[in-house]
């Protein structure tokens, strides 16, 4: 390649067919003909490239945490229904055992009233005995 830059393309003869044209640019003609640098790369590619991977990092981290969310808050939620489940056979205790207080009760007012009027008799008996007791003192069937 070198000897047919140094020397000159031969001529072509009437309706020979062209040969091509190699030639080795010279140094002053490379730099002339010279195209330009290429601008630099933008960073606007960088920055889609970092602003999708961040909402893709951000997507799977909201994801995540609904994820747990929704395990803790099923956790929550049986843990409430079993509470409710105690609750509820507690309450039908307690009922039971406010309906036998109840009847206790009542028996315990029946009791009162029965000693209620035993001590109304007595005490009528006793203001008897003594009305009686002080007629005989005045009387003077009693000295004291």
């Amino acid at each position: 390649m070198q000897s047919a830059a140094l020397h000159p393309a031969p001529r072509r003869a009437k309706g020979e067919a062209p040969m091509m044209d190699i030639s080795i640019p010279t140094r002053q003609n490379s730099l002339d003909e010279m195209p330009p640098p290429p601008p630099p790369p933008s960073p606007v590619p960088w920055v889609i490239a970092a602003v999708c991977l961040l909402a893709a990092g951000g997507a799977g981290f909201f994801a995540w945490q609904a994820g747990s969310k929704s395990s803790t808050a099923q956790g929550f939620l049986d843990e409430a229904r079993k509470e409710a489940a105690d609750q509820k056979s507690r309450a039908e205790k307690l009922q039971a055992e406010v309906t036998s207080l109840e009847g206790d009760k009542k028996s315990l007012e029946a009791e009162v009233e029965k000693k209620q009027a035993e001590l109304a008799r007595l005490k009528a008996t006793y203001d008897s005995l003594h009305d009686k007791m002080q007629a005989e003192i005045q009387k003077g069937d009693i000295k004291l």
